[in-house]
């Protein structure tokens, strides 16, 4: 929630021009389409509510969130008629960036928080240590930030860099996608199947369409694809490389 104000809010994307304006650079107009008086004054209070709402959360979960859902609909109420996609020579469309998903995402993750009750560094460190942590870090971080990649790709306009351009692409990042949310699902319904024998041959599948896809691409000569094309990309890709590593360490320490 703290990161969300410095990300995209609004995306422009025009025949692959790419130009994302964070709540900061909104609130000066410094965009590259024309924006109301009212949106910037909405987007400076919705960027301080937003740090507010994140350091209270912190400490207070239950005055923090309100804090987020707060700026969430100053900023959205203000934006919402600016958003679209519009005709023109060039397709053109101004789409919400990857801070909105990230501030909605920390709000999602607070009200899961509120459910499970309070969680100190400790014992997220002691939970860690164990196989069945390992898997749920695994789990949180590759869906968590698979999603944040597929919103970073519709906001920009090439949603079609995510699903795959060619056949071979498409098909292994379905899979390695259906292989993620299978997980999540089996996680989410019972926790303990990940950890038999079905979760296992899951992860497996998922793994083997993540490294079939890394292989492609260097075969190809697109590992710049792979590995991301700007920062944003690259951080995201990282992560969810990060969490299928978890859920793989996780598997091999069961096994011992």
């Amino acid at each position: 929630m703290l990161s969300a104000p410095f990300g995209a809010w609004m995306t422009l994307s025009v025949f692959g021009f790419v130009s994302g304006s964070n709540l900061w650079e909104i609130t000066n107009s410094q965009t590259s389409f024309p924006i109301s008086r009212g949106l910037a004054l909405s987007a400076s209070y919705s960027g301080i509510l937003l740090v507010l709402g994140g350091l209270v959360s912190l400490r207070w979960t239950k005055l923090g969130l309100p804090i987020a859902a707060v700026a969430m609909s100053l900023f959205g109420i203000e934006s919402y008629s600016a958003f679209g996609s519009f005709p023109s020579a060039f397709p053109v469309s101004i789409l919400p960036g990857l801070g909105v998903f990230l501030a909605l995402c920390g709000i999602v993750l607070g009200l899961g928080a509120l459910r499970k009750g309070e969680m100190t560094i400790t014992s997220l460190l002691a939970r860690v240590r164990a196989p069945e942590g390992l898997v749920e870090v695994g789990i949180f971080l590759t869906t968590i930030f698979l999603a944040a990649d597929a919103w970073n790709h519709w906001a920009d306009g090439q949603l079609s860099g995510f699903l795959g351009v060619t056949f071979v692409e498409g098909v292994l990042h379905r899979i390695f996608a259906v292989g993620v949310i299978a997980l999540l699902v089996m996680f989410l319904v019972q926790k303990s199947l990940i950890l038999g024998r079905d979760g296992g041959v899951l992860v497996l599948a998922t793994f083997s369409a993540l490294i079939l896809d890394a292989a492609y691409h260097f075969v190809v000569g697109s590992v710049v694809s792979f590995v991301g094309h700007d920062a944003t990309e690259i951080l995201l890709h990282v992560f969810i490389y990060y969490g299928v590593a978890f859920l793989i360490i996780a598997r091999v320490l069961l096994k011992r």
